[in-house]
């Protein structure tokens, strides 16, 4: 396929499409299948046994390569590389999942047989593979070296009237033939390495330099940059942030540090002096996967929190259940009374804005808003209420 697209992009573009018709028929409307990125696709299923599983890949597998496609250059054949991971009662977490599944893609693509492999318990310690590791950090660096890597935005949008203009920052990464590097992947791995620092570093560079061009258009901006336990290991990073807000004159308050709830908690400690470094330097902080709880809700208070970003999880079935709407509200209440805003991700659909305003949310994100895309084109205008 990436062949295909070096010569011609729609011709590239339309074998994904037949791809995903193909994977439409044989999978039927039980499993939920979407468009990962590029020409990988995700496939949730509820089978209980591996044998249904495999079963399942093999049609896949069948149906995706048998038959060519045509196309308006040519016949051409497609060749695929499976990955299951296998969700169980103490493994439900989608990153965790998608990474394994990522992982598992990779094992099958370096396979001489069926190119189908599955992530399980029996064989975890296959998948994580110390050589498997090191050709994905190679992957990695090389990526930094010769600059493929992109930022993409996904905008933050209000449903109180502010047009400020909000947006996360999204970094992605692309190997040397060009297929993009799950976010997923990636980050699981540059954690405990010193090229995350590097990672870090870029991504808060070009986000600056971004704030920079859009104030001497005289658009103010402000963006959300993920973080993790890299940073830790980084003990000039908030001496030379502060350096590189000095010198552009972009201020600490357009920039918002936004991290896992769970990260933080289990690391508050540690974490706590560089939190509180940026917010010394004016800079927001964000909680993301915010799960409500007490201990969540004094986490908040203990970090300063300025944002907490409520996983989809909170508009499961919101218009039709008034006592999960109730328990939002009361959340949003509670979370208002400390001066923190709240923001809902995973938006699909419009009939569920109106009953986020009712509970007082303030601002949502998702697809049906806008993908993230490496343009902030986002009208913020539109979305007054």
């Amino acid at each position: 396929l990436r062949a295909i697209e070096n010569q011609d992009v729609a011709a590239a573009d339309e074998m994904v499409e037949q791809a995903a018709r193909r994977l439409k028929i044989v999978l039927g409307t039980d499993p939920i299948a979407a468009r990962f990125g590029d020409a990988i696709f995700m496939v949730l299923l509820g089978f209980t046994t591996q044998d249904a599983l495999l079963a399942t890949a093999r049609a896949v597998q069948a149906s995706l390569e048998t038959d060519p496609y045509r196309l308006a250059s040519g016949n051409a054949q497609l060749r695929t590389s499976i990955g299951i991971s296998i969700a169980s009662p103490t493994l439900r977490e989608a990153a965790t999942l998608i990474q394994q599944a990522d992982l598992a893609s990779g094992m099958a693509r370096d396979s001489k047989d069926a190119r189908i492999h599955v992530h399980h318990a029996r064989n975890a310690a296959q998948d994580v593979d110390p050589a498997r590791q090191r050709r994905l950090m190679d992957e990695i660096r090389e990526a930094v070296q010769q600059q493929r890597m992109t930022l993409l935005f996904q905008p933050v949008v209000s449903l109180r009237g502010d047009t400020t203009e909000r947006y996360e920052v999204l970094l992605r990464m692309r190997n040397r033939e060009g297929w993009e590097l799950l976010p997923e992947t990636v980050f699981a791995l540059v954690k405990h390495h010193r090229i995350g620092m590097v990672l870090d570093r870029w991504v808060i560079a070009h986000s600056i330099r971004v704030l920079r061009e859009r104030r001497a258009r005289g658009q103010s901006v402000i963006l959300f940059i993920n973080i993790s336990l890299t940073i830790l290991q980084d003990e000039e990073l908030l001496t030379w942030l502060q350096g590189g807000l000095s010198k552009t004159g972009v201020p600490a308050a357009n920039l918002v540090f936004e991290m896992a709830e769970t990260t933080a908690d289990l690391n508050k400690q540690a974490l706590a002096p560089f939190l509180r470094g940026l917010k010394e330097l004016g800079c927001g902080l964000s909680l993301d996967h915010f799960s409500g709880h007490e201990r969540a809700q004094a986490l908040v208070q203990l970090l300063q929190v300025d944002y907490v970003k409520l996983d989809s999880r909170f508009v499961q079935n919101l218009l039709n259940d008034k006592d999960r709407q109730q328990q939002l509200s009361q959340l949003a209440r509670t979370l208002a009374t400390v001066g923190v805003t709240t923001i809902v991700t995973g938006i699909e659909d419009a009939m569920t804005l109106p009953v986020l305003w009712s509970c007082g949310i303030d601002y949502v994100q998702g697809f049906f808003l806008q993908r993230p895309h490496t343009d902030m084109s986002y009208d913020f205008e539109s979305m007054v209420l």
